[in-house]
């Protein structure tokens, strides 16, 4: 643990100094230098995007996936690109064309977006890339951290006698840690279940909003991937 702490402090002091072109690469080898002393502690499955395959999304990295009916409509990859290539921008010429190396770098992507178009709910997936520091943040450090931010945007979008709980969920059979809340927006009745997933330095928000008291059903169609 002692040299894995070292290594995280070299890591911020080194980013100080090196060049932008040089971050990745010095990122990437202190990376595997922390994978290599940890025997296992904080040795992940390689990040990778999830894949839709008719109406059916999975992601090996995130061990989910979940099959929806043809009421749901997925975003296209082209359209998920166009989105993170909006934060990948914010990287700089560090990685030229290489989104997919740029996406794993990115500290914030969009990992799947799906609406029914009989009910307007959404499932939206969102992976924050916490770096090093997110190596040593639990579950709950995160939710911590996300709670008054969570407040202020759905009080920004309007939403009225807004409550928010924490519960843990059976989510593709493991128990889960999310936020759950309910509200009113626009005269309509929202339930909104974020499920908190950690893998490693990043954690994904899986955020399911319904108008017709489903969420918690549509929590329960998501199943395990190995």
């Amino acid at each position: 643990m002692k040299k894995i702490t070292a290594l995280l402090l070299a890591l911020v002091l080194l980013v100080s100094l090196v060049s932008c072109g040089k971050i990745a690469e010095v990122a990437e080898k202190i990376g595997e230098e922390i994978k290599e002393s940890s025997d296992g502690e904080t040795a992940t499955k390689k990040f990778s995007p999830g894949t839709v395959d008719g109406n059916t999304y999975k992601s090996e990295y995130l061990g989910i996936g979940v099959t929806l009916d043809e009421n749901w409509v997925f975003a296209t990859e082209d359209e998920i690109r166009q989105l993170n290539e909006q934060v990948i921008s914010s990287l700089g010429d560090i990685f030229g064309d290489d989104y997919e190396k740029a996406l794993e770098q990115a500290p914030y992507a969009t990992e799947m977006y799906a609406m029914n178009n009989t009910d307007y709910g959404v499932i939206e997936i969102n992976i924050e890339n916490d770096g090093f520091k997110g190596l040593t943040m639990s579950v709950e450090d995160y939710m911590d951290i996300a709670d008054e931010q969570l407040k202020e945007a759905y009080d920004g979008l309007g939403v009225e006698n807004l409550v928010i709980v924490r519960e843990s969920f059976e989510f593709a059979g493991k128990t889960q840690m999310a936020f759950h809340m309910n509200g009113d927006y626009m005269g309509l009745s929202l339930e909104s279940i974020s499920v908190i997933i950690k893998n490693g330095p990043r954690f994904a928000t899986v955020a399911i909003t319904s108008y017709t008291d489903s969420a918690e059903e549509i929590v329960a169609q998501f199943f395990a991937v190995e």
